[in-house]
């Protein structure tokens, strides 16, 4: 999940990549965690890339609707 969430932020998985890389040679994550934050980074370029090819205009005044109304009636 952490791969996948800065993916999306920097819009890179090679960016990701090379930061995980460093952290793992600094000793700050080993390389069992290192590699699920990478799968995680191509994942998010993944479904990035998916989104942005998709045609989304017929459910996206649904889904802004839903949006909408799970946000007005949730609890804060």
């Amino acid at each position: 999940m952490t791969g996948t969430l800065v993916t999306v932020i920097i819009q890179s998985s090679s960016a990701t990549t090379v930061m995980i890389v460093g952290l793992v040679n600094a000793g700050l994550l080993n390389l069992m965690q290192a590699t699920g934050v990478i799968m995680g980074a191509n994942i998010g370029t993944t479904i990035t890339a998916q989104l942005i090819a998709l045609k989304l205009t017929k459910i996206a005044l649904p889904a802004i609707g839903l949006g909408t109304t799970i946000y007005m009636f949730s609890k804060k």
